[in-house]
């Protein structure tokens, strides 16, 4: 597995990290389509603290963190279009997928 701080700071030398964001009333049903669901904290404010922390940490390391809010049509698709297992892996791979996509401007025609 890769580490993501690792990853960061591999790149270019710009160091940016996208995290998968939940919101309060999205972490349940969330929790529920993943197939490491035991991985995840078991309620959400838990899971808030614990990201706020790694975000802290993440900043102390000189890594910048992007939240990439959690969208669960868009996830599935991406699982199911990379033929990945709905977990952390998924996750990490679908915020940066999406960062990447939200700071790319459209093409023109």
């Amino acid at each position: 597995m890769t580490d993501p701080v690792a990853a960061a700071q591999a790149s270019s030398g710009f160091r940016q990290l996208a995290l998968c964001w939940f919101r309060r009333k999205d972490y349940e049903q969330a929790k529920a389509l993943m197939e490491d669901a035991d991985r995840l904290y078991d309620d959400y404010d838990t899971w808030l603290k614990e990201g706020w922390a790694f975000e802290r940490e993440m900043s102390d390391k000189g890594v910048r963190t992007v939240r990439i809010r959690f969208d669960e049509q868009s996830f599935l698709l991406f699982c199911a279009t990379h033929a990945m297992p709905r977990d952390g892996v998924a996750r990490a791979e679908w915020a940066a997928y999406e960062a990447i996509r939200r700071a790319t401007p459209p093409a023109r025609r």
